[in-house]
């Protein structure tokens, strides 16, 4: 009896498993006395990869003895659920799928199902049903993250027009791409790199590092090609003719497939404005890869189908003999996590075409034209083979009244891993690390602590994160500590400053590169007390920053022989501060300190004025972004002293001077250079926390494992931009230099190119690293850990 598999999809099969599936399996026989235990249904035979696909299945089957028969439902879902409900009458176990529309396809999956018939996904994820048993795909989130870190590698300055374009609406992995593409893309398009010339939904959201569903739903609306060449076409035609000429010139497109790519190339190309061109793609189609020898295409991501179509039938044989298919990991399908086991997908362009398309045997040399003249590109030098892909969770604030602050953690982090790697990056851009590439994955937590915690739990448990750094808040950071603890994972906090992770609410697993709320507090007491008085008044934001700062600053001011006589507190959100400074003027005190954060100072500041606080006692503080400087402090102020956790103007090391030059080559053409291009409030600490993991990863050979992590942090001694750091070992307190500077310029010069250097300060006093003595806070279980470091009650 002859064995018979029919396609009505796209898959390679495995003689031998299927030999051992029939001896398990009972199936039905056809008319013909074939015998069936798969049906395969395929999309469409409009685009070569389908077509592709046919020709590797028959030649393959046929080759073991099996006859074949491939269906296409032709982009009909009508069509799709016929060939099931075919499929199912002729006795088939397993229904291997590749939906054309990924909804409407449930009624195919639940037909199946109901017959006992075991569905497999096939490339694309079946939605908005459980009747789904396992999902076979390549990880489309990691082909949307090649393709934009391919633009983002290729880009240079500033304000490059960048357009976007994506599959079908209807198909979910669509969206799997562009979410991949926009979590490298957004952070290049919020410093000013990109600038989006096609869709006004994409521009309207871009400061938002992560999307919903529905929020990308309204960008793919305005920029579906629906997977089909014409439309790509002439969606790239409407979007040319409605650009002006500047918003064309050198371009980057972000183009989601083959197909559409030289669709969308050919489109441009024929623009006379369009200067040049960096084009995405993936599927390696043989067009393509023709089109990137020939310098038409930029690159494609080849997903091996070979490797998917084996994993597609190994599934299915397991099935067929009652096993469980192995999975490493789920994706949501809006109603179950369908079990799934993602296949690699590797970025093309020229400089490896040759190894990954032809040495590889994916497809032959006497395919293509012009093969030995781009043997003479310069080639990916050769290195040791790299370990795996490090994942490290960034948790900012990407958005709202602090956005500047995760601004500045994003651009530090970034350059520290880039200073650590000494320039060395994969064949993807990723900084490589202790010989594995880092991939950075941000989110912003708005500064809301419980999403913050959702987000951390998302990034360990969906994205595999390894490693967690940041956040801004320091309401979050605290949250942050128990998702550490009990996921045993290392969070390396900066920019937050509360003390409470290493204090009260410490764990092992907890550490930081920023400073505390003690550095802050000690370092201006001491020179408030000794040259104005002993009285302090206090006015902090009410959370975790504002009140371990008051309780920071009563330690400090009392350490140095004076008093703090009013601990005043408000609202994040107040916007009148007159209550809070006439109670800070009514306690008499010599010295007010000032505890506050985002753009709510210049309000304070304001009101301070105003009402005649600044002539009847000496106001504190930390001088903050150089961005709000100007709009905080007035005239008034000039001679003022106060603290600083790091300006670029004041730290005199090796390694800030490294940042400040590559932080201004960066970024001294985006469109916030007049503001940004020089390193600010908090871009040391990201730089820090990016030199303190790497120095770890170091001692470890790239092991995260906490095991070997905590002891390769603590009592860690690193040189960073402000000098020398020391994560002491006790309560995982970051021991660093801090500042103490005079006001003296509110309008410094310009540079030539109209950028503003921030010149205002001469430096008072710059503390070592050690010198301070901040006290350990430690409670309960681990406050024996203190040993003979300083404490509050001393």
């Amino acid at each position: 009896m002859k064995k018979s598999l029919v396609f009505t999809f796209s898959i390679l099969i495995i003689a031998s498993m299927i030999l051992g599936a029939c001896a398990q399996a009972t199936p039905t026989e056809t008319a013909g006395g074939e015998t069936l235990a798969v049906g395969i249904v395929l999309p469409t035979k409009d685009e070569p990869r389908w077509i592709q696909d046919e020709t590797r299945f028959k030649d393959a089957l046929q080759k073991e003895g099996y006859s074949v028969e491939i269906l296409f439902s032709q982009g009909d879902s009508a069509k799709e659920k016929q060939n099931v409900e075919t499929l199912i009458s002729k006795g088939i176990n397993v229904l291997i799928i590749c939906p054309h529309d990924s909804t409407a396809a449930a009624a195919s999956a639940e037909a199946a199902r109901a017959a006992g018939v075991k569905v497999i996904s096939y490339d694309r994820l079946i939605t908005d049903t459980d009747a789904v048993d396992y999902y076979v795909t390549f990880d489309s989130v990691s082909v949307g993250k090649a393709q934009g870190q391919y633009l983002v590698d290729h880009a240079t300055g500033a304000g490059n027009p960048l357009y976007l374009y994506a599959g079908a609406a209807s198909d979910n992995n669509a969206f799997l791409f562009f979410e991949g593409a926009w979590s490298v893309l957004q952070p290049k398009i919020v410093d000013g790199t990109f600038v989006i010339k096609n869709s006004s939904e994409a521009v309207a959201l871009q400061d938002k590092a992560t999307l919903t569903r529905e929020e990308m739903a309204r960008i793919i609306g305005q920029i579906s090609t629906n997977w089909d060449f014409n439309v790509a076409k002439n969606l790239a035609e409407s979007n040319l003719t409605a650009a002006t000429a500047a918003d064309k010139g050198d371009v980057f497109i972000l183009a989601p497939n083959d197909g559409t790519a030289r669709a969308i190339a050919d489109t441009f190309a024929a623009d006379k404005d369009v200067t040049s061109y960096i084009i995405t793609g993936q599927d390696a189609e043989i067009a393509s890869v023709q089109y990137i020898i020939d310098g038409k295409q930029s690159m494609t991501v080849l997903k091996d189908v070979r490797v998917l179509v084996a994993d597609a039938i190994k599934a299915a044989v397991i099935f067929l003999e009652g096993g469980t298919p192995e999975a490493t990991t789920t994706y949501n399908n809006g109603v179950i996590d369908v079990p799934a086991k993602p296949s690699a997908v590797v970025s093309v362009d020229k400089t490896n075409l040759i190894s990954a398309i032809i040495d590889s045997g994916y497809y032959t040399a006497d395919q293509f034209t012009g093969l030995d003249a781009l043997s003479a590109v310069p080639t990916q030098p050769e290195t040791e083979e790299l370990g795996p892909v490090l994942k490290i969770g960034q948790i900012g604030q990407m958005s709202g009244l602090m956005a500047l602050y995760g601004l500045q953690q994003q651009r530090g982090f970034d350059l520290g891993l880039e200073y650590m790697s000494g320039g060395k990056k994969d064949d993807q851009g990723r900084w490589i690390i202790a010989n594995r590439p880092v991939e950075v994955i941000v989110k912003d937590d708005e500064g809301n602590p419980e999403k913050a915690v959702s987000l951390a739990l998302e990034l360990i448990e969906r994205d595999g994160v390894e490693l967690l750094q940041g956040p801004v808040s320091s309401a979050s950071a605290v949250a942050l500590t128990n998702v550490a603890l009990e996921n045993k994972i290392i969070l390396m906090i900066d920019p937050a400053a509360s003390s409470y992770p290493t204090g009260p609410n410490f764990n092992p697993y907890v550490f930081r590169t920023s400073r505390t709320n003690f550095d802050d507090t000690l370092i201006i007491a001491k020179y408030l007390v000794e040259n104005v008085g002993p009285t302090f008044a206090h006015i902090g934001v009410d959370n975790a920053f504002g009140r371990g700062s008051g309780e920071a600053l009563k330690y400090s001011v009392e350490k140095f022989g004076g008093e703090l006589i009013a601990d005043i507190y408000a609202p994040f959100e107040t916007t009148d501060f007159t209550p809070y400074v006439q109670q800070a003027m009514d306690s008499g005190a010599d010295n007010l300190f000032l505890t506050w954060s985002g753009t709510g100072y210049v309000t304070l500041f304001q009101a301070l004025s105003d009402m005649g606080a600044l002539e009847v006692m000496t106001v504190g503080t930390g001088f903050g972004d150089n961005a709000s400087f100007t709009a905080v402090f007035g005239e008034d102020v000039l001679g003022t002293v106060g603290l600083n956790v790091y300006h670029y103007t004041a730290a005199d090391t090796e390694v800030n001077d490294w940042l400040v030059e590559h932080h201004f080559e960066k970024y001294k053409d985006a469109p916030d250079a007049a503001i940004n291009a020089y390193p600010d409030l908090f871009t040391a600490g990201g730089m820090a926390s990016a030199i303190a993991l790497a120095s770890a990863l170091e001692k470890t050979g790239g092991d995260t494992d906490p095991e070997v992590m905590i002891p390769a942090l603590e009592g860690l001694m690193f040189e960073g931009p402000k000098g020398t750091y020391h994560i002491r070992p006790e309560d995982h307190v970051c021991e660093q230099p801090m500042n103490i500077l005079r006001l003296v310029n509110l309008n410094p010069d310009l540079d030539g190119d109209g950028i503003n250097e921030y010149r205002f300060f001469e430096t008072v006093y710059v503390s070592k690293y050690d010198e301070l003595g901040i006290p350990c806070t430690l409670v309960g279980e681990y406050e024996s850990r203190c040993g003979d470091l300083p404490r509050l009650n001393q």
